[in-house]
Parts: C-alpha cells; sequence; structure tokens
C-alpha cells in the first residue's frame, strides 16, 4: 500500500510541474502524513483503511519498462569445447588467461543494451580485439573463428570492456580435446 502512494505521489507531482514551491510543500506534508498513520488494530480498521488509501481520480503510476528476456550463454560450436564463460554481468571485466592452441578457437557474445545501442569491446591480448554492438531489448549474438597455428600457441589475457548499461555474456571456445 505505501508503495502505490508514492508511486502516485510521484505522478502527482511530475504532473504538478510548475506548481511552484508551496505545491511541493503541500505534496510532502500529504506524503508524510500518509507514512505516519498508525497501522490498524483489527480487520475492520484496515478495510477501512484501505477504502480512505484508495484514490479512484489518482492518475496511474507511470509505465516502467522491464527487460523481458535475459541474456543467455552462448552455443557451444561443433567440433569446440567451453574453455570458459561468463556472464550474464555488466560492466569491465577481466577474464584471465585462456590458453591459445592450433587449430580453431571460437569467441561468442551474446549481449542487450538496457536503453540505446551500445558497444562493449572483447580483447583476446594480442591475438584480437572485436567491438559488438548491442541492441535493445533484443539479444544480439557475435562469433568469431580464431584459426591459431601452432606458432601463435600460449596463453592470452581476456578482457571485457562493456557500460553498466549493458548486460553481456562472452564465452571462450577451444577445438575439442586441447584441454583436459
Amino acid at each position: 500500500m505505501r508503495a502505490k502512494r508514492t508511486t502516485r505521489g510521484t505522478a502527482r507531482a511530475t504532473a504538478a510541474g510548475g506548481a511552484g514551491t508551496a505545491g511541493w510543500l503541500l505534496l510532502s506534508t500529504v506524503l508524510l502524513a500518509g507514512c505516519t498513520v498508525p497501522a490498524p488494530s483489527d480487520a475492520s480498521d484496515a478495510a477501512d483503511a484501505a477504502d480512505a488509501a484508495d484514490t479512484s481520480d489518482a492518475a496511474p503510476p507511470p509505465a516502467v519498462e522491464v527487460a523481458t528476456a535475459a541474456v543467455h550463454r552462448p552455443e557451444v560450436q561443433q567440433g569446440a569445447d567451453e574453455f570458459t564463460a561468463v556472464g550474464p554481468v555488466r560492466g569491465h571485466h577481466h577474464l584471465g588467461a585462456v590458453p591459445l592452441v592450433a587449430g580453431a578457437s571460437w569467441l561468442a557474445v551474446n549481449c542487450r543494451s538496457d536503453g540505446p545501442r551500445q558497444a562493449v569491446t572483447v580483447e583476446v591480448e594480442q591475438v584480437t580485439e572485436v567491438g559488438v554492438t548491442c541492441e535493445r531489448e533484443e539479444t544480439t549474438s557475435f562469433l568469431t573463428r580464431l584459426d591459431l597455428t601452432a606458432e601463435e600457441a600460449g596463453s592470452a589475457q581476456l578482457t571485457v570492456h562493456g557500460p553498466e548499461g549493458v548486460e553481456w555474456y562472452v564465452a571462450f571456445q577451444l577445438p575439442d580435446g586441447a584441454v583436459d
């Protein structure tokens, strides 16, 4: 019930807009008074309090957009084993060292932006750096194949640079049997 009062109070404050300091003072007083009402002592008092709190002429609370689909783990490619997968998370993360082996390794990214298009950059140190533009309200999937030679074998650091407004999941996959 208190959340409804706060939400409706916020909606009224927005609608009042230019009412000035007196309007805000009145609104603050009304909201504070609503917060200090003692709890009803029995069921009939509770019903009376609910009826008194119901204001049919109040504006409905503003619509809130909620992301409907979570960002899922990227699929493991045929002929590959997943070495590491991190997500769903936001922001910048150093994911640590990944082995570089001869053959086809895969870097997979799934992401979604909370607002307008935003980019996530994924870096496999000294091998590749890719920017993925993440769309709003739908998951963007990106997959790149790294065909490495025996001379390129070793290890590299895997880092993701992303804004807080983007949820992402990153996976690094190695050729089947490359790691025990």
